[in-house]
């Protein structure tokens, strides 16, 4: 099987949006009936098979839509963990640690992601290979509790 053609290395982007969902669910496993998890792992899917159909539509190149998606799906869970760390700096937080601050940042962040994918010449192929590898052993280490304590912090 040759990498450059199969299809089986561009499902990262779909397993990362269950990896935030499934980690605050192992780390509350004690408080937390599975039957919730449904929901929002359905959402989930939903949302990134959404942004992944409208990006293959456009750049139609499944390596650079899949890199791309994975880093919409970042932007998206880590938002909160940004302005917190934003906020939390001492003098400037106050005045940066906003949304409006936040959003113009994302955005530009976006704008970067998406000129670097469209002017690349490459195809992707061997960075989605390494995420798809990546994804499942985060996944599978991580939602296997190896290594998690309880703590009093999300991450």
């Amino acid at each position: 099987m040759k990498f450059e053609n199969s299809r089986l290395y561009t499902f990262y982007p779909f397993l990362f949006a269950f990896y935030p969902i499934l980690s605050l669910f192992v780390l509350n496993i004690d408080q937390v009936n599975p039957d919730t998890l449904i929901r929002p792992l359905i959402f989930s899917a939903v949302f990134s098979i959404l942004i992944w159909l409208v990006i293959s539509l456009l750049f139609k190149n499944m390596w650079k839509s899949g890199v791309l998606t994975l880093f919409i799906e970042v932007l998206f869970f880590s938002y909160g963990h940004e302005l917190r760390l934003i906020s939390s700096i001492p003098g400037i937080g106050p005045v940066l640690g906003n949304n409006l601050f936040l959003g113009l940042l994302d955005l530009c962040l976006l704008a970067a992601a998406i000129f670097w994918i469209v002017r690349t010449r490459s195809d992707l192929h061997l960075m989605s290979i390494f995420m798809t590898l990546t994804n499942v052993i985060l996944s599978t280490v991580t939602n296997c509790g190896f290594g998690m304590e309880k703590t009093d912090t999300i991450w």
